[in-house]
């Protein structure tokens, strides 16, 4: 079971680099593209690159290669529905949303793994299906009306992540997790370096961001830590457990950050205050966050 904490520890980092993005997005990059967020952070990022390609202290092979960009690539498209997302609701109900992986790879493992699964795990399902979609609801004008863009973001989002996934697995079965990973970080790097190449509107952002930009780098290099380290244990245990299961602990995510928005707004971080309109929405977004917990405990098989 020693994917189970690997993944424990990928939902708490993860959930911190989350908490990072919502307070880059809302001070600093509220009114630049995605891309330029992506291109800001990937280029951070290349500090770790170098020291990462030190330890691993081997170039990895041009199949490792193309199949870390793949998967690396995939990431990044999600990560680019998921940024767009961010903008326009709280950080507690994406990263709900996110869960919507859970079914994708509970399919795909399913499909291409053959993993075997219980009813239990079959009702996990089903419970964080149908909570990530009522979360996904809010009250306007006495009426209860679905936010399709954003749950439309969430679910797309939620697809490539998983076929993310799906690639990292199927390479890593028999090739180096290590070099695996480190061609998986680079695609992001590249990634980054190509979009300030080709995207004028991305250097034309950066550059006015001016000393904004200079005042962040340091704190697009910690959160590109925590989503590096975070990415390193969740394809891991990815590797060496279920891919149907494994993403399941990572249901615990949602409590971990609305704890950390409540406790940061409380201190005083505004942009991370969670916000309700009315009792009515609250206990709807609770009951779902619960909800969707249950069924990823369901999935993960920490019960019979």
């Amino acid at each position: 079971m020693s994917w189970f904490y690997f993944a424990l520890l990928a939902a708490t980092l993860y959930s911190g680099a989350i908490i990072g993005d919502k307070l880059i997005l809302t001070k600093y990059f509220s009114k630049v593209s995605e891309f330029s967020l992506t291109t800001a952070a990937a280029l951070s990022g290349l500090p770790l690159l170098i020291v990462f390609y030190l330890l691993v202290g081997e170039i990895p092979s041009t199949r490792l290669m193309v199949t870390g960009f793949i998967a690396g690539w995939l990431m990044l498209g999600a990560f680019q529905l998921y940024y767009k997302a961010l903008n326009r609701a709280d950080a507690a109900l994406i990263t709900t949303l996110f869960q919507l992986i859970l079914p994708f790879n509970f399919i795909f493992g399913l499909w291409f793994f053959q993993e075997s699964v219980s009813y239990l795990q079959i009702l996990g399902l089903l419970i964080i299906s149908i909570s990530s979609l009522a979360i996904s609801l809010e009250q306007k004008e006495k009426k209860w009306q679905l936010k399709s863009n954003v749950l439309l973001l969430m679910v797309s989002a939620s697809l490539l992540a998983s076929l993310s996934d799906v690639v990292f697995k199927l390479g890593g079965d028999s090739e180096s997790f290590l070099q695996l990973s480190l061609a998986e970080y680079s695609s992001t790097v590249a990634a980054g370096i190509i979009i300030l190449i080709a995207s004028k509107k991305v250097r034309t952002e950066l550059r006015g961001l001016g000393k904004h930009l200079r005042g962040t780098v340091s704190f697009l290099q910690m959160n590109e830590l925590l989503n590096l380290f975070g990415t390193l244990s969740i394809r891991f245990a990815i590797i060496s457990g279920p891919i149907a299961l494994v993403q399941g602990v990572m249901g615990s995510q949602p409590f971990i950050v609305l704890i950390m928005s409540l406790v940061l707004g409380t201190l005083g971080v505004k942009s991370l205050r969670v916000k309700h309109l009315t009792k009515k929405s609250l206990a709807v977004e609770l009951t779902a966050m619960l909800a969707v917990c249950a069924g990823a405990i369901m999935i993960s098989g920490a019960i019979n």
